[in-house]
């Protein structure tokens, strides 16, 4: 009878040994999901950082180039040329008409 009693109490530890285990493997799995979890919304949050810093870069060198496009060619060039066929007044009317340009694209473009 001893011996069945220790079989018994063996098969009792061991099962009770096993629930313990089992439980802490779960709580280890479910631990792990978490994390994945949270490394993949880092990733993504990223991602989402790297698109809204390249689409603001994009817009930036849009910005920049319209202004050096408006202020450096058509308005120099334009300029040099109608500065020797107009007079005075007028080329300044003109240099006054692109910073204006300028001042007004560069407000509106701001973010």
């Amino acid at each position: 009878m001893d011996d069945a009693k220790a079989m018994t109490k063996a098969a009792w530890v061991s099962r009770q040994v096993e629930q313990l285990l089992e439980t802490y493997f779960m709580n280890v799995d479910n631990t792990y999901n978490k994390l994945q979890t949270l490394g993949e919304y880092i990733d993504d949050t990223e991602d989402y950082i790297q698109f809204d810093l390249d689409t603001k870069r994009n817009k930036f060198i849009e910005v920049r180039c319209g202004l050096s496009l408006m202020g450096g060619g058509p308005w120099s060039v334009s300029g040099r040329h109608l500065s020797k066929r107009l007079p005075k007044f007028s080329f300044r009317m003109l240099w006054v008409l692109g910073a204006e340009a300028k001042l007004v694209c560069s407000r509106s473009c701001t973010p």
